[in-house]
């Protein structure tokens, strides 16, 4: 199931609906087979809020691989060197792309 917001001050009841195994393109809401849902999917959306309030995302990691870690295991150690060997120092290409906002 999908639902499709609506905006603020309109009842999330009457948000469209779908099924997405059924209708993947979203082209039919669902009518009464969706009326059951509206309730769950606010008090779902509310939770998933209040739980973003309390645990935020986190930053993007920015900055070469295992760059900062002082313990690293041998094995990681040794996929850093091997990586290193194989694609060189890739810090221009990790800049680029943090240059780019990733």
């Amino acid at each position: 199931m999908k639902i499709h917001w609506p905006g603020a001050g309109v009842n999330p009841a009457l948000a469209k609906m779908y099924n997405l195994y059924w209708d993947p393109r979203e082209d039919n809401a669902l009518l009464y087979q969706a009326v059951w849902a509206g309730t769950p999917f606010v008090r779902m959306r509310e939770q998933h809020l209040r739980l973003k309030d309390k645990f935020p995302d986190w930053k993007a990691a920015k900055g070469m691989p295992y760059e900062d870690v002082t313990n690293l295991r041998p094995e990681t150690k040794a996929m850093v060197k091997m990586w290193a060997k194989v694609y060189g120092d890739a810090k221009h290409v990790i800049g680029g792309i943090e240059a780019i906002g990733n």
